[in-house]
């Protein structure tokens, strides 16, 4: 329930299932407000290995418009937090650094743990028609909606 919330309950990811905020229940069962200092630093400094980011980093706030919550993590996949954490990205300079990357001109490829990823984005149909991803014929992939404008496919080659 959100009266039971311990942070801000704002954000519309919040209900997406793929974000979660973090608390620190005292041993007298009352919440210590999270800040990722002393020995908390470590999910902040880790989170991105198990596929989660910081969402709303401190140097951020004006690409995020919101105020940094180190509290508040979401997952986006190991490949991706990998990416991110690699070149310093929040979640819309990441999205803004994958739109040129296309199935027809480049796919933009990674390697993560000995396992080689092509990457790429798809525009959402303008008119709110059905959208048509050209996925690989065989292997894996996963197809993500960047919950803006586009589609993100992850294949392993």
């Amino acid at each position: 329930k959100e009266d039971d919330a311990v942070y801000n309950t704002d954000y519309a990811e919040s209900v997406s299932g793929y974000s979660l905020d973090l608390a620190i229940l005292s041993k007298s069962g009352n919440f210590i407000e999270y800040d990722g200092c002393d020995t908390e630093s470590w999910i902040i400094e880790n989170c991105y290995k198990y596929g989660f980011i910081v969402r709303y980093e401190n140097d951020k706030e004006e690409i995020t418009e919101n105020e940094a919550s180190v509290y508040h993590l979401r997952y986006v996949g190991k490949v991706h937090s990998a990416i991110m954490h690699e070149k310093n990205l929040c979640l819309e300079e990441y999205l803004d650094f994958l739109r040129p990357y296309m199935i027809d001109t480049q796919k933009f490829n990674y390697t993560l743990d000995g396992t080689d990823y092509e990457i790429y984005y798809t525009p959402a149909n303008s008119n709110g028609d059905i959208t048509s991803l050209r996925v690989p014929v065989t292997g894996s992939y996963t197809i993500s909606g960047n919950n803006y404008d586009g589609f993100i496919v992850t294949a392993i080659k």
